[in-house]
């Protein structure tokens, strides 16, 4: 699969990063762990087992949520 340099907006910010690569791999990147976080690409909830076959392409919207637990 030929990679090339690409953006995602991740959060509400532009990021250059190689694509395409997994949801997985970007979580890496950031220092996350998939079973830590809830993942939307371009507005789909990713379910934590499709994290590392979701492929991220040039122009995506991904939104990572961080669970607060309260009191």
């Amino acid at each position: 699969m030929k990679t090339e340099m690409g953006k995602i907006i991740v959060n509400g910010e532009m990021r250059e990063c190689l694509l395409p690569c997994t949801v997985a791999d970007l979580l890496k990147e950031l220092d996350l762990k998939p079973t830590q976080v809830v993942v939307e690409r371009n507005g789909e909830v990713l379910p934590k087992a499709r994290m590392a076959s979701v492929l991220l392409h040039h122009g995506d919207s991904v939104e990572i949520i961080l669970p607060v637990a309260g009191g």
